[in-house]
Parts: structure tokens; C-alpha cells; sequence
């Protein structure tokens, strides 16, 4: 997710998720959060949302 810098910090994208995670437990659908650790405006948003961290795994990547 991405909100425009103009609209940032405004609770858009906290209000958003907890809309989603509404309609998924309506649904009976899990929902998935992944942000990268350095991603700290992402990790206070799934937080704001009543999600938590269950767990964390290390990605390595390569560029060709």
C-alpha cells in the first residue's frame, strides 16, 4: 500500500486495513501482512490495524 506523501499521516491507511481485515473476518478470509523491517511507517500501520508480528524471515535476492 501507498499513500500519497500529501496524504500521509492522516490515519488513511490505518483506517483502510481495518476496513479490509473487517471484510476478511466477515469472509472467514486470513490476512497477510509483509513489510520489510526497515519499513517502520508500515510495521506502526499493521500495529494500528490490531495486527501483530508473529513472526520474521530473512529474504535473500540476487541481481543479474
Amino acid at each position: 500500500m501507498t499513500t500519497k506523501e500529501n496524504n500521509q499521516r492522516q490515519g488513511l491507511s490505518t483506517s483502510l486495513v481495518k476496513l479490509l481485515l473487517h471484510k476478511f473476518n466477515e469472509k472467514q478470509i486470513i490476512a497477510w501482512w509483509e513489510c520489510m523491517e526497515s519499513n517502520i511507517a508500515s510495521q506502526k500501520t499493521a500495529e494500528k490495524a490490531g495486527l501483530c508480528k508473529t513472526h520474521r524471515y530473512k529474504i535473500n535476492w540476487f541481481s543479474f
